[in-house]
């Protein structure tokens, strides 16, 4: 998506990776330092937006805030009987602390257990130290074949929503790059080739999920941006779209 954005107004870049994984801010700061990081993205949140220059179009299109669950193989039917809030509220969802979704969850009222990152936050699902750990749609395929070796399996009765959107970040003194994202990928929605890349990395895997079937529940997102709720509605993937 960052090529494609690129490519239509600026033909002499490199896109690549940093070299080494950071913590979760880390690349932020380095970012704003403009010391060897230039995009970052991420939730787009009212502290980031305040901290660093946004481009508020969802990447994933708001598929980051629909949420399946990883559960023990053992307790496939424990979702079987939620049909609201209230219902899920009875069940303890794992989060790392300083995601976003941690603080969402707990907006809205759900008790929730922290690890110290996924792979701690699977073992300790193992260990029943919590009911269940939500992750993504589009993240999905992965946790299942990373977990592979545990004993967890994907619940399938629920589907857990509210808005949020993954979305790219310059430096605060970075217009010029700014610039270049945000007319690449309107650029890019107005053309199709942004929703057909969309499509040729998602559509297939979302489809064997049987979205439409689920029981959605709505969750508030009290970290959103004003902004990203002036944003056109065909930046947001519609929630029927798998009816």
């Amino acid at each position: 998506m960052l090529n494609l954005a690129l490519s239509y107004n600026d033909k002499n870049f490199k896109v690549k990776r940093f070299h080494t994984w950071l913590p979760r801010g880390r690349e932020f700061a380095l970012m704003n330092k403009q010391a060897g990081i230039d995009v970052v993205w991420g939730s787009a949140t009212n502290d980031r937006f305040a901290s660093y220059s946004a481009i508020p179009i969802p990447i994933y299109k708001g598929l980051i805030g629909w949420r399946m669950a990883l559960v023990k193989t053992d307790r496939l039917e424990q979702f079987s009987s939620v049909k609201s809030l209230a219902d899920l509220r009875q069940y303890i969802p794992g989060q790392h602390q300083n995601w976003s979704d941690y603080k969402i969850y707990r907006a809205n009222d759900l008790t929730v257990t922290s690890g110290v990152n996924r792979d701690a936050l699977a073992q300790m699902l193992m260990l029943e130290r919590f009911d269940y750990f939500p992750r993504a749609v589009i993240e999905m395929k992965k946790e299942l074949r990373d977990f592979a070796h545990l004993d967890l399996a994907l619940e399938p009765y629920v589907l857990i929503r509210y808005k949020s959107a993954y979305i790219f970040y310059v430096a605060k003194n970075n217009e010029s790059l700014k610039n270049k994202l945000e007319i690449g990928l309107q650029s890019a929605l107005r053309d199709g080739s942004f929703d057909a890349l969309f499509k040729r990395y998602f559509a297939k895997e979302l489809a064997t999920f049987k979205l439409g079937s689920r029981t959605v529940i709505e969750l508030s997102n009290p970290l959103l941006p004003k902004q990203m709720l002036d944003i056109h509605p065909s930046m947001w993937i519609s929630p029927t779209a798998f009816k």
